[in-house]
């Protein structure tokens, strides 16, 4: 089953972390793993070690933040999402996630200075929809629509956006 699978991952890279303690990218994939299993806090426990052993590794410093953030500790999401995209504000995933993190928290005007060009990138689109701004959801979707205006799937999405703002007909 799939649980058998992940269970047999799971004990599998605590086996190779044991044996190498040292070994970043088994502890961030640990991490990314139960991050993605919805399990933050046992995240932050593979996070933290592997940026322990990498401290300006952003990609791990991001996704710190975002297990914070789905812990529901917004200040310490808000702070390390920040420390991560200072060491380097050209970074792209580091700009969406600082972005995320500052919509997820209240802090639009912000998020939307920072993310620029990546504002169509559908992971931001998604937090607008959570904290319930549709009408930007709307205008986001019909930005994606114009720069692909042959792929059926972002008119299913502008769909679904159109209906969520209440525009139903």
């Amino acid at each position: 089953t799939k649980q058998e699978y992940i269970n047999v991952t799971i004990n599998a890279a605590k086996e190779q972390i044991a044996a190498q303690p040292d070994d970043v990218r088994t502890m961030y994939t640990l991490g990314s793993l139960f991050l993605g299993l919805n399990q933050p806090q046992e995240a932050l426990k593979y996070f933290l070690g592997a940026e322990k052993l990498s401290p300006r590794k952003q990609t791990i410093i991001m996704d710190t933040a975002l297990a914070y953030l789905a812990t529901g500790d917004k200040a310490t999401a808000l702070a390390t999402a920040k420390r991560g995209y200072e060491l380097d504000t050209n970074f792209p995933s580091a700009r969406l996630a600082y972005s995320l993190v500052l919509l997820k928290t209240g802090q639009t005007k912000q998020a939307e200075e920072i993310i620029g060009d990546l504002v169509l990138d559908e992971r931001f689109i998604n937090v607008y929809a959570e904290i319930g701004n549709y009408k930007k959801v709307l205008e986001l979707w019909q930005q994606k629509v114009a720069t692909d205006p042959n792929n059926p799937q972002l008119y299913i999405s502008l769909a679904a956006a159109y209906f969520a703002n209440g525009n139903k007909t």
